[in-house]
């Protein structure tokens, strides 16, 4: 999970305009790309220890990979925004996983030197002009990954919540929900005040190294198991609204954002249909063409899927069929920038369940008073 710190600033002169075949050059040369990179972090003198650890090597491979993928994402959609807000990130969660920061400052040149051998040169210039600013950016991410963390809340029921699943005592998890959520009323509300400062509060603990990638992992699954006890609990609400998609992302395993949105639209009258995780695009678009819902919901956890939902929006849009259908997109990289609903083009974002139940609420009325 990445917890926003403090953005680096914006390049004076602005940010450059990627043409998409240069986009689409960086994109088709993430392997070689990748390969150079890890080439030059293994001969250096400087990481030598670090590379010869298959732990950080792992850790750095996965790295490279989401690197690749997540500039290829920034070039693609302008979306520099987000590149500001996460580079920060970066340098304070691998530091804090035992990665020096003197691999950023290895890692950083040998990316930019990549894109020199293995783009054509008319596609160079303004993706080289990221990565110096980057490069030029490294002592100051370098003090702002040493600056503490603000002092999280030690109190709350969220706390208590996570306390006891990290205790083991998943059953007594699973009382705590059932106690605060009795009637459909309950649902959105728990879900904004325990389960997501709860996963806030995990994303946290990994990012600081406390918890393995295992842990977190084992968290996250039990708290959907709870949700999926909960469930019933939203089908105790009649269907007075009418009908509504929410899927996560093409690609994307995180659905546990989408889920809570499902179930605080049910419970609030919708007729949800929940597709759950990875739900290839063409097959999304089916299942609104033939149920068509009033809205569809796409939830987006990692910045690297987002063209290709930008690529399905556009398509509806394209589409008379689809035309009249309000799209809402949320998720932990939609809220990375604030730009991003314009770069979508989507009718609207929610960054809680709660949001999204007053969004679509918005938008039946809206639908109504259209007649």
């Amino acid at each position: 999970m990445i917890n926003q710190g403090k953005d680096v600033p914006t390049p004076l002169g602005g940010w450059p305009k990627i043409p998409p075949e240069a986009a689409a050059s960086y994109e088709a040369a993430q392997d070689r790309l990748i390969s150079e990179v890890e080439a030059a972090i293994g001969t250096d003198p400087r990481l030598t220890e670090v590379w010869g650890q298959p732990r950080l090597r792992e850790l750095l491979h996965l790295n490279h990979q989401n690197h690749a993928r997540f500039m290829a994402t920034v070039f693609q959609l302008g979306a520099y925004q987000m590149l500001e807000r996460v580079l920060p990130w970066a340098y304070r969660a691998y530091s804090h996983r035992g990665v020096p920061f003197a691999y950023f400052e290895v890692a950083l040149p040998a990316w930019r030197q990549a894109v020199t051998r293995h783009l054509p040169i008319d596609h160079q210039p303004d993706i080289l002009a990221v990565y110096d600013w980057m490069i030029a950016q490294h002592e100051a991410l370098v003090a702002e990954a040493r600056r503490p963390l603000p002092p999280r809340r030690s109190s709350g029921a969220h706390q208590v919540f996570l306390t006891t699943l990290r205790a083991g005592d998943f059953r007594g998890a699973l009382a705590l929900a059932r106690q605060r959520v009795t009637k459909p009323d309950d649902l959105a509300p728990f879900f904004q005040d325990v389960i997501r400062p709860a996963m806030v509060e995990i994303g946290l603990l990994w990012e600081s190294g406390e918890l393995s990638v295992a842990q977190e992992h084992l968290l996250t699954a039990q708290v959907t198991m709870i949700l999926s006890h909960l469930y019933c609990t939203a089908l105790q609400a009649p269907r007075t609204r009418g009908k509504a998609v929410v899927s996560a992302a093409p690609n994307e395993f995180h659905e546990l954002g989408a889920l809570m949105v499902a179930q605080a639209l049910e419970a609030d009258g919708w007729s949800v249909i929940f597709t759950g995780a990875n739900t290839p695009l063409h097959d999304l678009r089916e299942l609104v063409r033939r149920e068509k819902p009033i809205f569809l919901a796409i939830s987006v956890t990692m910045p690297y899927h987002l063209p290709a939902v930008r690529d399905f929006i556009v398509s509806c849009r394209a589409d008379e069929e689809l035309r009249p259908l309000r799209i809402m997109v949320g998720g932990q990289a939609v809220t990375l920038a604030p730009d991003l609903l314009r770069l979508l083009q989507a009718d609207g974002t929610a960054d809680s369940c709660v949001e999204a139940v007053q969004l679509a609420r918005n938008w039946e009325c809206q639908r109504n008073q259209r007649g």
